[in-house]
C-alpha cells in the first residue's frame, strides 16, 4: 500500500492528461479509501476483542494535537479548509495515559469533520471539564462548518456502520466505523463522546478523557525576550487571528490586528519619533502566491525597512512563497495547522535572534531549512527508496541510501549525517538493531546522537514503543505523504543533534 499510494502521488506531479489525472485521481483515492478500511476494522476487531490495554506513558499534550492536525494537514488543505486548535491557559501538558489513542480519537473526529465540511474550518478546543471529580479531566470540542447532522441521528452514527448520510444517493464515502471506534476509545479512557449539531450549520463534536498528572508538573513560560514585542498580525481568517492573539497575549506579547494588508501598511508605517510602534510582524499567506499578491511583498519590504521582524504562516513547507519571502528576508515561518507550541518556538527563536543581532549580515539568516543536509535513508525494498529519493529531489539535501541495517551502520560510521531514515524491516539487520548499534558508537566516540526517523507500516503504540527503546527520535507510518516527511526532516534537523550522554 505504501508503494501504491505513494507512486500515486509521485506520478501526478508529472506531466498527465487530463484524462490521467482522472485515472490517477481514482486510484489514489480507492487506495486511500481500501488502507482506511483496513486499518478500521483491526482497530474494531481489537477493541471489541478487548486486546487493546491503555499505555500509562508521560506525554506532551501539544505533541499530540500536533501530530493528529499534521495528519489532516494536507487533506483539508485539498478543500481550503483552515484547522485551528486552541488549548486554554489552565489545562495541564504534561500527561499520563495513552497519547496514541488519543491521537487516534482526534484524528477520527478531525478527518470527520474535514469530510462534511466544504467551506470554512475545522476548530479543536481543549479545556478542563469543569466540574471534574479528578484533576487531569480535560474536555475536548471538535467543530466544523460542515452540513450538520439530523437530530434522530445524534446518537446512531457512533454504532457501527452507520453514518448521517445514509442514503442511497450520499455524497460521502466512509464505513461509518470511525465515530464506533472512537466511543468506545473515550470509554476506555475513563471519559464519554457525545455530539451536539444543526442542519446546515455544523457540528462540535465533543468528548472527555481523563488522565493522571505528573507530580512535577511544569509549566511552559515564553521567553523573556518575547514580554512587551509590539506586533502586528494579518490574517483574513477571523477564528485564525483569534487563536493566534489569545496565545500571544498569554505570553505577554503586545498585539494588534488587521485582516488585510492595506491595513496593515498604514498601521506599520505610524511612525513615531523616526522610529515605528511595532517589532514583529506575523503574516498569513494563506494560499494565494507572493507574485499575485504585490501588496503583500509591499508589507513584507516594508516591515524590513522599518527593521521589523517577519514571520509568515504558509500551509505547506514546500510552498514557493517560502522561497518568495526568504527573498525579502523573511526571518521565519510557521507552517499550518497553528498551534500554540509552534508558534512559541519560531517567535521566541525569532526574538532571541533580534535581542543578540549584531551588524552581520548572518542576523538576517531565516529560521527555515539548511539545504546543505546530509540524509542517510535505509530501506530494502527499491520501491520505497525510489519513492523516498523522488520525494526529496528537489529539497537540495544530499541522500545516500542503504539496502540493510548492517551498510547503513556502516556508512554512519564512515560520514557525518544529519539525519537518518530508517525502515525497521530489513533483511540481514533491521532497523530497530542498526539503531542501536548507532546509538552505542555515539556513545562510544563521544559523537552526539543524530535525529534517527523510523519508517514503518505498523502503528500501534507498541511498535512505536519498540522504536523510543531502540532510540528512534521519530515514527512515521506508512503509506508516507510527502509533505508529512519533509515536515518531519524540516522538525529534526531544526533541533539538531542532541548533546551526548
Amino acid at each position: 500500500m505504501n508503494a501504491i499510494i505513494g507512486m500515486s502521488d509521485l506520478l501526478s506531479e508529472g506531466s498527465l492528461s487530463l484524462e490521467q489525472q482522472e485515472q490517477l485521481g481514482i486510484l489514489r483515492r480507492s487506495s486511500t479509501n481500501l488502507l482506511e478500511i483496513i486499518n478500521d476494522i483491526l482497530d474494531l476487531a481489537k477493541v471489541e476483542s478487548g486486546s487493546i490495554g491503555l499505555e500509562e506513558v508521560r506525554f506532551d499534550l501539544h505533541e499530540v494535537l500536533d501530530k493528529a492536525t499534521e495528519l489532516m494537514a494536507l487533506r483539508a488543505q485539498e478543500k481550503g479548509l483552515e484547522i485551528l486548535v486552541s488549548v486554554a491557559s489552565d489545562v495541564p501538558i504534561e500527561l499520563i495515559g495513552d497519547p496514541h489513542r488519543l491521537r487516534q480519537v482526534i484524528v477520527n473526529l478531525v478527518g470527520n469533520a474535514i469530510k462534511f465540511t466544504e467551506r470554512g474550518e475545522v476548530a479543536v478546543r481543549v479545556t478542563n471539564e469543569a466540574g471534574a471529580n479528578q484533576p487531569g479531566t480535560l474536555r475536548y470540542a471538535v467543530s466544523d462548518t460542515g452540513i450538520g447532522i439530523p437530530s434522530d441521528m445524534l446518537t446512531a452514527i457512533f454504532e457501527r456502520f452507520t453514518q448521517a448520510d445514509g442514503s442511497t444517493t450520499r455524497l460521502y464515502g466512509g464505513t461509518g466505523l470511525g465515530l464506533a471506534i472512537s466511543k468506545q476509545l473515550t470509554e476506555l479512557m475513563g471519559g464519554k463522546i457525545w455530539v451536539e449539531s444543526s442542519l446546515g450549520k455544523g457540528s462540535v463534536f465533543y468528548f472527555t478523557a481523563r488522565f493522571g498528572l505528573p507530580q512535577d508538573q511544569t509549566t511552559p513560560v515564553a521567553s523573556p525576550d518575547m514580554v512587551g514585542v509590539q506586533t502586528l498580525l494579518v490574517s483574513s481568517n477571523e477564528g485564525s487571528r483569534k487563536l493566534v492573539e489569545e496565545a500571544l497575549q498569554s505570553w505577554g506579547v503586545a498585539v494588534s490586528q488587521t485582516r488585510d494588508e492595506e491595513s496593515a501598511l498604514m498601521e506599520l508605517t505610524k511612525v513615531g519619533g523616526g522610529v515605528t510602534p511595532h517589532s514583529l510582524l506575523l503574516l498569513d499567506l494563506g494560499d494565494i502566491d507572493l507574485d499575485r499578491t504585490p501588496n503583500r511583498t509591499k508589507l513584507i519590504k516594508a516591515a524590513k525597512d522599518h527593521e521589523v521582524s517577519v514571520i509568515v504562516f504558509v500551509s505547506d513547507v514546500r510552498s514557493s512563497n517560502i522561497r518568495h519571502a526568504y527573498s525579502l528576508r523573511l526571518d521565519g515561518y510557521v507552517t499550518k495547522p497553528l498551534t500554540k507550541k509552534k508558534l512559541k518556538s519560531v517567535i521566541d527563536a525569532t526574538m532571541k535572534k533580534t535581542a543578540s543581532a549584531t551588524s552581520h549580515d548572518s542576523s538576517n539568516t531565516p529560521t527555515g531549512l539548511d539545504q546543505d543536509v546530509a540524509i542517510l535513508l535505509a530501506d530494502d525494498s527499491s520501491d520505497n527508496l525510489f519513492l523516498i529519493q523522488s520525494y526529496l529531489k528537489h529539497s537540495g539535501f544530499q541522500l545516500d541510501m542503504a539496502e540493510t541495517g548492517k551498510v547503513a551502520f556502516e556508512m554512519y560510521k564512515a560520514r557525518k549525517y544529519d539525519l537518518v531514515l530508517m525502515d525497521v524491516q530489513m533483511p540481514v539487520m533491521d532497523g530497530h538493531t542498526a539503531t542501536r548499534r548507532i546509538r552505542e558508537w555515539e556513545k562510544q566516540s563521544n559523537v552526539s546522537p543524530i535525529p534517527i526517523i523510523a519508517l514503518t507500516a505498523h502503528a500501534y503504540q507498541e511498535e512505536m514503543q519498540k522504536s523510543s527503546e531502540a532510540g528512534c527520535s521519530d515514527h512515521l507510518t506508512k503509506p508516507i505523504k510527502k509533505n508529512i516527511l519533509l515536515n518531519a526532516i524540516q522538525k529534526w534537523i531544526e533541533q539538531g543533534p542532541r548533546q551526548a550522554d
